[in-house]
């Protein structure tokens, strides 16, 4: 192996490169040295003659020169599968007629990109969680009784943590995505090239208005609450899980918008459980902690069940970002999905508190409106459930209520400082 490699740019730049660019930029990456003469004349024919770059570079690479020199080089795997399988003659003539072969290698290159600085981001955010581990545990052992220092520092440290996840959730998912294959076509139509350019170009050149997963997840970071505290409030329901006949007999509860899976992992170990969430990256942290989560909608999904096969649906802080209509489609599906005695448990913020229906309510912009206990209950018991009851949960602190004994401040503290969420808990007849 050589003594110094000589600094080059990430390997995936090669990618932009073509023909004699290409390769004398390869060969000092891959092999530690400059190309000769003959190799330069040998490869330029391979590229002419319709070589994809990825399987060029993975052929260097896996030589014996490239394997003894050793360069770093992350995301060839599927370009080396490929290289294999071309060397089968039928299977090779299919896949060199492959279509939109050069706009899949653009997205190819692009994918490697985004997976080399996903990488990057992961060393970084571990490394900085490997500083903040050893301040917490320095600061631990300086002072046993509470400091804010400590405080702040844990929840830096919790921060980091959960932005590592969430890191290593998009980098399974894109790693686990399908790969399309890179292979030049051996004859494309030049009449065809126009048409499949253009139907590949964007119509407008503003940015997708797509709000990204990413968003949401730093959004509960902030708002929500640290893991300790929600908990100690979805606590309050285990005993209404405990006791229901349906999951007794081993029927599963379905989470719906199931997040990192609090509530899943909370559950008793006998309850069977399901999340489901929009939110893709949700879904990768559940599974990565061994909790069942599907990425789909949860009403389609809900309606091609058969009939009294679930035992509970739960719902925690989501009805309120479903319109009318699509609360009543919830209501039905889970209706139809629920065995007798099968159970729904929706939580949602209580519009009674003037504080959470005027301010807190609205810090989530994809709220539509609040819905009031006295309107939720007469809508379950409308669409055909059984003994429904309203809880109302999650009171501010005592400290920050008024103390004195007049009426006045016991409508103040109903008002401003009463339960900031409430559910409502029925049964299917």
């Amino acid at each position: 192996m050589s003594a110094s490699r000589p600094e080059l740019a990430p390997w995936y730049a090669l990618l932009n490169l073509e023909g004699e660019a290409l390769l004398r930029a390869a060969y000092p990456y891959l092999l530690g040295r400059e190309i000769d003469p003959e190799g330069l004349v040998h490869h330029l024919q391979r590229l002419r003659a319709g070589e994809d770059k990825l399987e060029l570079l993975a052929g260097l690479r896996d030589s014996a020169e490239g394997r003894a020199y050793g360069a770093p080089v992350a995301g060839l795997r599927g370009a080396r599968l490929r290289r294999r399988c071309r060397q089968l003659p039928l299977l090779g003539s299919l896949l060199r007629r492959c279509p939109n072969a050069q706009r899949q290698q653009r997205d190819a290159a692009r994918n490697l990109a985004l997976h080399e600085r996903l990488e990057a981001h992961i060393q970084r955010h571990e490394q900085h969680y490997r500083v903040l581990s050893a301040e917490q545990q320095v600061l631990g052992a300086r002072q046993a009784t509470p400091d804010p220092a400590l405080a702040e520092l844990r929840e830096r440290l919790r921060l980091a943590e959960n932005l590592n996840q969430e890191l290593r959730a998009r980098l399974t998912a894109l790693e686990s995505a399908p790969r399309a294959a890179t292979s030049l076509p051996s004859q494309v139509p030049a009449s065809q090239t126009p048409a499949t350019d253009a139907a590949a170009a964007p119509a407008s050149n503003l940015p997708s208005g797509t709000v990204p997963d990413s968003f949401y997840l730093a959004f509960e970071d902030r708002f929500r609450g640290s893991a300790d505290v929600i908990n100690a409030r979805l606590s309050y329901y285990l005993p209404t899980i405990a006791a229901n006949p349906a999951l007794i007999r081993g029927l599963p509860l379905v989470d719906i918008g199931c997040g990192r899976g609090e509530w899943l992992a909370l559950l008793p170990p006998e309850v069977e459980r399901l999340g489901i969430d929009l939110n893709a990256t949700n879904v990768e942290l559940c599974r990565a902690r061994g909790l069942p989560a599907e990425h789909t909608d949860a009403i389609a999904w809900l309606a091609a069940q058969p009939a009294g096969s679930i035992g509970a649906v739960s719902a925690f802080h989501v009805i309120e970002h479903l319109g009318f209509e699509r609360l009543n489609q919830l209501l039905d599906v889970c209706l139809h999905a629920l065995a007798p005695g099968g159970l729904i448990l929706f939580e949602t913020p209580n519009p009674e508190n003037i504080v959470t229906s005027a301010n807190y309510f609205w810090t989530d912009p994809t709220h539509i409106h609040p819905l009031p206990p006295a309107f939720t209950e007469f809508l379950v018991q409308f669409k055909g459930y059984a003994h429904v009851e309203i809880h109302k949960v999650n009171a501010v602190e005592p400290e920050h209520r008024l103390h004195e004994d007049s009426e006045v401040a016991r409508h103040c503290d109903r008002w401003f400082y009463g339960p900031q969420d409430y559910a409502v808990i029925a049964q299917r007849p």
